[in-house]
């Protein structure tokens, strides 16, 4: 299994939104269902463009099956939205993401 981590580009953010609609779908009928559901892809393109948030994806094999936003701030990084689709659960996608945006906080001088 080749897994592949980085910060996404602008073009990509229709995968970063892909996924997350993907990886919380199973949600939507719960009696307060996720509000990643209602967010919009011009939405996600503005906090991206605007430098409020960044994105990272998670390919294995090729193929992306993971995401999670985040936004730095002096001294803490907060993610969001850690998205996996069900298909790449249980596969470690989420774990490499989190000990990315450890190692990332670390380099970066923001922890």
């Amino acid at each position: 299994m080749n897994t592949k981590l980085w910060l996404t580009t602008e073009e990509k953010i229709p995968i970063v939104h892909r996924i997350m609609l993907e990886a919380f779908e199973e949600y939507r009928f719960l009696d307060v269902p996720s509000s990643a559901l209602n967010e919009s892809i011009e939405r996600l393109q503005t906090v991206f463009n605007s430098g409020i948030e960044q994105a990272l994806l998670c390919s294995v094999d090729g193929v992306p099956l993971g995401s999670s936003r985040f936004t730095k701030k002096v001294d803490f990084l907060c993610f969001s939205s850690v998205s996996v689709t069900p298909i790449a659960r249980g596969k470690g996608v989420a774990k490499a993401m989190l000990l990315w945006l450890e190692t990332y906080a670390k380099e970066n001088r923001i922890m």
